[in-house]
């Protein structure tokens, strides 16, 4: 059985983002300033802390695409798999690490 924790983040742009920003004291005011579009991510962790999962944050409203690390038996990163955005299959990003 493997063992798995992880973090969830949600994230919005500013409407404004071109121009220094000056955040108002209250949360009601600064949630005013950021556009309803959220970029959420998530990041799973195996037993010794090492990412087992990542889906990133590049589809906003949705789920964006995923990254899976597989490790050597040193504990060392051996592969990295990517499934992009609208694809059915893996695909191998990093291999043959030496």
């Amino acid at each position: 059985m493997t063992w798995q924790s992880g973090t969830r983040a949600e994230r919005q742009l500013r409407t404004d983002y071109k121009t220094e920003s000056d955040w108002p004291g209250t949360e009601a005011a600064r949630v005013a300033l950021l556009e309803t579009e959220t970029f959420a991510s998530e990041t799973r962790y195996d037993a010794l802390g090492r990412v087992s999962l990542r889906v990133t944050a590049d589809n906003p409203g949705g789920k964006g695409s995923t990254i899976r690390p597989t490790y050597h038996p040193t504990g060392l990163l051996d592969e990295q798999y990517v499934l992009l955005i609208g694809e059915s299959t893996e695909r191998t990003f990093v291999s043959e690490i030496t």
